[in-house]
């Protein structure tokens, strides 16, 4: 149980295998408030939350019990509001006033092992799946050098919050998104190599 994962490289390999093994349209990071956002070639979309940190994930939760609950009750521990506004709109739980994005068909936790039964907890009863990430050394027999094999598991696979495809105005602002991260991904590049 490897406790010292990175969630820059969760959201690379989480990237790879939406691309690449499950063929998504569409794979992009930081999008509005997806960490990892992705269209299916159903025109649908779906969210990934990434989590590494026991804490982090805790405070997701707090943000969700209150987007589920009277959030001014006392009672309810410090949680993020943009969280919760971003809760309540992906539940349906409020009406929220100016939000304005087009939420995700799907939303889902993806986690490393460690973290799988918090993230199960937090989403009980919740239409959010758990998305789980395996770090393991496989030695095969007869091989002397060791082979990382990233594995992937649904612990819970999401419900759909809804059954719109994505619209117009998000596949222009999706677009603009990624000719943006492609931009200053060759940018970054070749600043390297020139001198």
């Amino acid at each position: 149980m490897n406790k010292n994962i990175n969630a820059d490289k969760m959201k690379t390999v989480l990237w790879n295998k939406l691309l690449f093994d499950w063929k998504r349209l569409s794979v992009m990071t930081e999008y509005r408030n997806a960490d990892v956002h992705s269209i299916k070639t159903s025109m649908f979309s779906e969210e990934f939350e990434i989590k590494v940190s026991r804490q982090d994930l805790l405070n997701e939760g707090k943000a969700i019990y209150a987007a589920t609950h009277d959030w001014r009750d006392p009672g309810i521990k410090k949680y993020s509001v943009s969280k919760r506004f971003q809760h309540e709109s992906y539940l349906g739980t409020r009406k929220i006033d100016g939000y304005g994005l087009q939420k995700p068909n799907e939303y889902s936790f993806f986690v490393p092992e460690y973290l799988e039964s918090l993230a199960l907890d937090i989403t009980a009863s919740l239409p959010y799946g758990v998305l789980v990430f395996n770090k393991t050394i496989n030695n095969p027999p007869g091989f002397i050098a060791k082979t990382r094999i990233d594995q992937f598991y649904w612990s819970k696979k999401p419900k759909k919050l809804h059954d719109n495809k994505i619209d117009t105005m998000e596949i222009k602002k999706l677009m603009r998104k990624i000719s943006t991260e492609s931009y200053f991904t060759r940018e970054k590049l070749i600043n390297k190599t020139t001198l």
